[in-house]
């Protein structure tokens, strides 16, 4: 599950591709329906009003559909997720049985704590504690 650029994002399909290039089936949805962040933000671009649109209510039906899709129609007996800063709340927020059964989250955004409450599966965080400026 992708970072707010989205799944067109070069950097985003060359990730999915090395996952591919192990043997695992790879499945990126667009979590935004085309309304992705760009990746060099206009001025006054304003990402808290983009994520008035891109909340649970927006994205969990894209994801729901693509878990359903690949457990009942394409046979997927165990789903693993990973996720880049907005996908990786998902990914906190899926891991329960019958969505995914195993987590890998970088940077993570906007997870809360009920969220990660709620986990009921192996989980690993990529996050960062403090910035240096070099």
């Amino acid at each position: 599950m992708t970072d707010v650029i989205g799944h067109k994002f070069l950097n985003a399909q060359l990730i999915a591709d090395q996952f591919a290039a192990k043997g695992y089936f790879v499945v990126m949805p667009d979590l935004f329906n085309g309304d992705t962040v760009p990746l060099n933000r206009p001025e006054g671009f304003n990402i808290m009003d983009w994520v008035k649109n891109h909340m649970p209510l927006q994205t969990e039906p894209i994801i729901d559909a693509v878990l359903d899709e690949m457990r009942e129609n394409l046979g997927c007996k165990r789903i693993g997720g990973v996720g880049y800063c907005f996908g990786g709340k998902y990914v906190c927020r899926y891991l329960k049985p019958g969505k995914l059964d195993v987590g890998f989250t970088a940077h993570p955004t906007m997870v809360e704590p009920d969220e990660l409450k709620g986990i009921k599966g192996p989980l690993s965080i990529a996050a960062a504690g403090e910035f240096t400026y070099i």
